[in-house]
C-alpha cells in the first residue's frame, strides 16, 4: 500500500515538475531586458538625447514607442473626473497616446543587445516645435512576435516650460490630430481618431506642460469660470484682457502671442469658439492654433478674417495667468 501511495505522489510531483519546467521556458523563451533610459531626465531643448538599451532571447522585430504620461498602462484608457460648468462631476476619457509612433524597428536577434535614442521629438508640428515639453513619459518596447511581453520604462523631461513661448510650442505638437469633436462628447485625446473640441485641447496643453489644471471638454461659453477660484480646486487660471475693437486681425492691439481668444456668435451672444493667438504678420496679421470643425482636428492657419467678421464679434482675449501675458 505504501509503495502505491509513494508512486502515485511520485507520478503528481513528476507532472508538476514538468509544468513548472513548461512555464519557466515558456517565460524564458519571450523573456526581454530592458534597460533604464540614461541620461534621466533628460532636456531636448538643450539639444540631449535618451537611450535605452534592450534584449529578447527570440529573435523577432521589436518596435519603440513613445507614449506620454496620461497612457494607460492596463486597459484602454484612463479616466479624469473633473466639475463642469454646470457644478456637477463629469469625466473624460483620455485612450492610449502615442506621441511617437516608432522611435524605432529593429530584428532583433536573440541575445544581442540594441541601444535605442530618442530626441524628444513628436509625430507632430516640425522642427523646433515639435519638441515635447517637461513632463514624464514612457518608452514603449513592443516584441512584436510576443506583444504581451510589451515593457513601459518612464523617462522625465525636464526642459523649461513656464512661459507663453512653450505653451505655443507645446500646442504645435497637437498639429494634425484629428478630428475634431463636439462639446460634451468626453474625449479629449492626442490620438488620430478620438480628436477633441476647441477647449479640450487648449486646456490640454496647458496642464501637459505640468500645471494642476483639468477642466475637461467643456462648452467655450463656460471659459469665465477658469477666472474664477474653481469649484475643483485652484484658480483662478485665466485672466480677462479685454475685447479686441477691431474687426480686421492685423489691427489688433490687444492680443499677444500665446492669447486664448474667445470668439462670440452675433446670432445669439453665445461664447463659440476658443483658439491660441500664434504669431502675427504685417500682410495677413494673427495667426491662430486650434480645434475646429472646418479642418476636423487641430491646425495652425491665419485667421479667416472674412468668415469671422460675418460670423463673430471681434475676439475677448485672456491669457493663462501661470504663463504670463504673451509677448
Amino acid at each position: 500500500m505504501k509503495k502505491v501511495v509513494l508512486e502515485v505522489f511520485g507520478g503528481i510531483s513528476l507532472v508538476l515538475l514538468l509544468s513548472l519546467f513548461s512555464l519557466l521556458f515558456a517565460q524564458k523563451a519571450n523573456a526581454m531586458i530592458v534597460g533604464a533610459p540614461y541620461p534621466n531626465p533628460f532636456n531636448p531643448g538643450a539639444g540631449q538625447q535618451t537611450t535605452i538599451s534592450f534584449s529578447v532571447d527570440t529573435s523577432q522585430y521589436v518596435t519603440v514607442q513613445i507614449v506620454n504620461q496620461f497612457t494607460a498602462q492596463s486597459g484602454t484608457y484612463n479616466s479624469y473626473t473633473y466639475q463642469n460648468v454646470w457644478n456637477s462631476a463629469d469625466t473624460v476619457y483620455y485612450y492610449n497616446e502615442i506621441v511617437k509612433a516608432q522611435v524605432a524597428r529593429i530584428y532583433a536577434y536573440a541575445n544581442a543587445t540594441y541601444y535605442v535614442s530618442w530626441d524628444g521629438t513628436t509625430d507632430k508640428g516640425t522642427s523646433p516645435s515639435n519638441l515635447c515639453q517637461r513632463g514624464k513619459y514612457y518608452f514603449k518596447i513592443i516584441p512584436e512576435s510576443y506583444p504581451q511581453y510589451t515593457v513601459f520604462t518612464p523617462v522625465n523631461i525636464t526642459q523649461w516650460n513656464a512661459d507663453w513661448l512653450a505653451y505655443i510650442r507645446q500646442a504645435r505638437t497637437w498639429i494634425g490630430t484629428y478630428p475634431y469633436v463636439a462639446s460634451g462628447a468626453n474625449t479629449v485625446s492626442r490620438d488620430n481618431g478620438r480628436g477633441t473640441n476647441c477647449t479640450g485641447f487648449v486646456s490640454s496643453v496647458f496642464r501637459e506642460m505640468g500645471y494642476n489644471l483639468y477642466y475637461g471638454n467643456f462648452p467655450a461659453d463656460g471659459v469665465n469660470v477658469l477666472t474664477t477660484n474653481t469649484s475643483w480646486g485652484g484658480g483662478p487660471y485665466l485672466k480677462y484682457v479685454g475685447q479686441e475693437t477691431n474687426y480686421t486681425p492685423s489691427s489688433y492691439t490687444l492680443t499677444k502671442q500665446s492669447n486664448i481668444l474667445v470668439w462670440k456668435r452675433k446670432s445669439d451672444g453665445v461664447n463659440d469658439h476658443v483658439t491660441i493667438a500664434t504669431y502675427k504678420t504685417s500682410a495677413n496679421g494673427w495667426f491662430i492654433i486650434h480645434s475646429s470643425a472646418a479642418n476636423n482636428g487641430v491646425y495652425e492657419e491665419v485667421i479667416p478674417s472674412f468668415y469671422y467678421q460675418g460670423y463673430f464679434y471681434p475676439p475677448f482675449v485672456y491669457y493663462w495667468i501661470a504663463i504670463g501675458s504673451g509677448n
